[in-house]
């Protein structure tokens, strides 16, 4: 009895509900004009340069952002004043980015030259898409990164972004589609070691790092559920 007892609380301590809630995290990129979309192909990648013609904060509309984005998830309401997007002109076609993550203080502007790079493969199990959004300048130099990925293994990585490994079980998330584990968050950013719990940013390698999400171990999950139940977000920016 008595081990039966033990047994019981270590699993009651190591199931504490998370009292964060996850940093929002998405990208997106699709064709300014709503006739027009992004290639069916899958997997998916797109690289595409060149100047900015505008900028602008909130939810860019189009839908970019405002319907339910491969990378991330759509703010409730779709509001959200703290994302920032921009627009370039590539031959005939005019696209919108966009960008919500916290701490981001470094943006183009007007007339900057950029390179952004978006990847998306879909899960064969119906979770979680593996998808990476890259904004770079003209030099080269990162201004921000957010990826996704049903394990930190899967996630495209950035060159200044070494790895991202599983951390140590922070709580437990309790939602319609059962129970999951949230998890910590082990980074290194250009040699230099980054521990982040759900949630929280911190600078490594002179950029900061959010952790938007980290589940996994999912049980009781209903048939209904899309996600298998498994998903990691993660982003690097200026």
């Amino acid at each position: 009895m008595r081990s039966i007892a033990l047994a019981t609380l270590a699993l009651a301590a190591g199931c504490s509900p998370c009292e964060v809630e996850p940093a929002p995290l998405a990208a997106c990129l699709a064709p300014t004009d709503p006739a027009e979309s992004l290639p069916v192909a899958d997997p998916l990648f797109i690289e595409i340069t060149g100047d900015v013609t505008e900028t602008g904060r909130g939810v860019p509309g189009g839908g970019c952002l405002d319907g339910d984005p491969e990378l991330g998830e759509a703010p409730d309401g779709f509001d959200a004043p703290d994302a920032r997007w921009l627009r370039i002109h590539v031959e005939d076609t005019s696209y919108t980015a966009a960008l919500l993550t916290p701490g981001l203080d470094g943006f183009p502007v007007e007339g900057d030259f950029v390179t952004i790079r978006y990847g998306r493969a879909f899960a064969e199990d119906g979770g979680v898409p593996a998808a990476s959004f890259e904004l770079r300048s003209a030099q080269g130099g990162l201004w921000a990164w957010v990826g996704q990925a049903q394990a930190p293994d899967a996630l495209g990585l950035p060159r200044e972004l070494d790895r991202v490994d599983w951390g140590g079980r922070a709580c437990t998330v309790t939602d319609g589609c059962g129970r999951a584990g949230q998890y910590d968050l082990d980074l290194e950013v250009d040699g230099d070691p980054l521990t982040l719990s759900p949630g929280e940013s911190g600078v490594a390698g002179g950029l900061t790092a959010t952790h938007g999400e980290a589940q996994r171990d999912r049980v009781g999950a209903e048939d209904a559920c899309e996600e298998g139940g498994s998903v990691v977000r993660v982003a690097l920016g200026r």
